[in-house]
C-alpha cells in the first residue's frame, strides 16, 4: 500500500488479520489521520520465517514478514508518545526497524474535519515523498439508482 491517505477509521485505522510466511505487506508514503480507535490493530506482530533462495542452498532465516517506511501519522487528540503501535510505543516501534523515515506531524490538510484532504504546499508528508491525489473520485459516494 502506497500513496494513500487513511482518515477517520472508526474500530481502527490499520488491521492485518493474518501472518503469512513471507513479507504480505508494503506499508510506504502513506498518511494516516485519526481520532478515535487504535492505530495498529490485530496482528502486526512480526513472525520468523524462512525464505529458500534455492533448492541447493540452506534457507535464510527472515525476521520480518512486512514493511512499513514513509510515513505520516497524525491524531489531533494525542502527542506522538501516547500512541499505540500495536502494543508499542512510537519510540520501540522505531527501534523494532518500522517506520524508520516516518513522522509524526500535522499532514496540515485544508479542511480534513469536512472531508477536505488536499494537502498544503508546506505538508511533512510531501518532504517523505507522498504525491498529492485527486480526491474527487475516491472513498464512499452516492451512484444515483442505488440503493
Amino acid at each position: 500500500m502506497r500513496n494513500n491517505i487513511f482518515a477517520f477509521g472508526q474500530l481502527e485505522q490499520l488491521a492485518r488479520g493474518k501472518v503469512d510466511p513471507h513479507k504480505s505487506v508494503f506499508f510506504e508514503g502513506n498518511i494516516v489521520y485519526w481520532e478515535t480507535g487504535p492505530l495498529y490493530a490485530k496482528n502486526w506482530k512480526d513472525k520468523p520465517y524462512f525464505f529458500y533462495t534455492s533448492p541447493k542452498r540452506e534457507p535464510v532465516e527472515w525476521t520480518s514478514n512486512f514493511e512499513a517506511d514513509y510515513n505520516l501519522y497524525f491524531n489531533p487528540t494525542m502527542p506522538a508518545y501516547a500512541a499505540d503501535f500495536n502494543g508499542r510505543t512510537w519510540e520501540e516501534w522505531q527501534a523494532a526497524g518500522k517506520d524508520k523515515h516516518s513522522v509524526w506531524a500535522d499532514p496540515l490538510f485544508a479542511d480534513p474535519s469536512r472531508g477536505d484532504f488536499t494537502l498544503s504546499e508546506n505538508s511533512p508528508a510531501l518532504a517523505l515523498g507522498f504525491r498529492p491525489i485527486d480526491l474527487g473520485d475516491v472513498g464512499p459516494r452516492f451512484r444515483p439508482g442505488a440503493q
